[in-house]
């Protein structure tokens, strides 16, 4: 697939609370309540750290509703399109599997039409009953699925994208809300690293501002995937780890306006498969594969610090993820 049809991003206006509103959508689909109710308010908790380094607390994003850190972006973005569409809204979306499912369940919710562009295939369970799904190209990974979307879009101007990659709300929710929940639970304790999945970008950035609007300047680090770093200026592939890079050179745009010279450490889908196996040695819990690469580089980064210092990281994923995973990564390991 020609890079030509992929979107010519730019940098972004800078993101400020009102962007994230809720009182519009609320009061026109009141059971989008039951899944504000418990989105977010997520543990922090302390997760196995080097010895004689600094601490690692891990926020549990797989405590939201249908198990990852995608339930916030997916009630930024829904919220946000039901707010600026005065009209009946349906939307289009292209997604990994965590976006999906939690695009999927919010939306048979309030049921609002929706119709997700993917490049593997994603178990939506019964809640993508009504889901119309467009499949690309798998070779084209989410580049291919972010330009599809953004065509449907434009070509059926009544589809409403909901852009996770480009949208700015997607960095206020995790400012104004995520954010502000870690600084609440940090107890007036000051972080000296941030460790963070680069993902679609909005998490690592929004945290980020927060952080620093409290007072903080913690060291931030961006986990990627060895198989295709964040910025790799090679072609995707099947079968890469959910915290890849785009390839052909592409920067998530919510990353690179907030953190033009982000340093990345990468983590191979082999090695993130051990850390689970390990944290679950050494706690007796699961977590998940992006959660486990999070917290190997989290406790590498930590094994740098004093004691007295305090590394945070998030944990996106749980125990439900391993499985598939791993079960696509072994079918497809060998194909390039």
């Amino acid at each position: 697939m020609s890079t030509r049809r992929f979107p010519n991003w730019t940098a972004l206006s800078e993101p400020h609370g009102s962007l994230f509103r809720e009182s519009v959508p609320l009061s026109r689909f009141p059971r989008l309540r039951a899944f504000r109710a418990g989105l977010g308010l997520t543990r922090l908790a302390e997760a196995p750290g080097p010895a004689g380094g600094a601490r690692v607390l891990a926020k549990h994003e797989y405590e939201n509703p249908t198990g990852s850190d995608a339930d916030r972006v997916a009630y930024a973005l829904v919220c946000q399109a039901i707010g600026a569409s005065p009209g009946e809204p349906r939307f289009v979306a292209a997604a990994g599997p965590e976006l999906a499912r939690a695009l999927s369940h919010l939306c048979s919710l309030i049921g609002v039409p929706l119709r997700l562009v993917l490049a593997e295939e994603v178990p939506l369970g019964p809640d993508g009953a009504g889901v119309r799904v467009e499949r690309t190209d798998p070779e084209g990974g989410p580049l291919a699925a972010i330009a599809l979307a953004g065509e449907i879009a434009e070509a059926e101007p009544e589809w409403i994208l909901l852009d996770a990659h480009r949208d700015p709300v997607c960095v206020a929710m995790h400012e104004f809300v995520t954010g502000r929940e870690i600084i609440g639970q940090l107890d007036g304790l000051v972080p000296a690293a941030w460790v963070c999945g680069a993902g679609a970008g909005g998490c690592l950035a929004g945290v980020t501002r927060a952080l620093r609007a409290a007072g903080a300047d913690p060291v931030v680090t961006g986990v990627t995937a060895a198989e295709l770093p964040y910025g790799s200026a090679a072609a995707p592939r099947s079968g890469l780890p959910g915290w890849a890079g785009l390839g052909h050179g592409y920067r998530q745009p919510l990353v690179e306006g907030e953190l033009p010279d982000l340093a990345t450490e990468s983590v191979s889908a082999g090695e993130a498969r051990a850390g689970v196996r390990e944290f679950r040695a050494a706690t007796g819990r699961e977590i998940g594969p992006a959660s486990a690469a999070n917290w190997l580089v989290a406790r590498a980064v930590a094994a740098k610090l004093p004691p007295e210092d305090v590394v945070v990281t998030i944990f996106p994923d749980g125990p439900h993820e391993v499985t598939a995973v791993v079960d696509i990564w072994e079918k497809t390991k060998g194909k390039g």
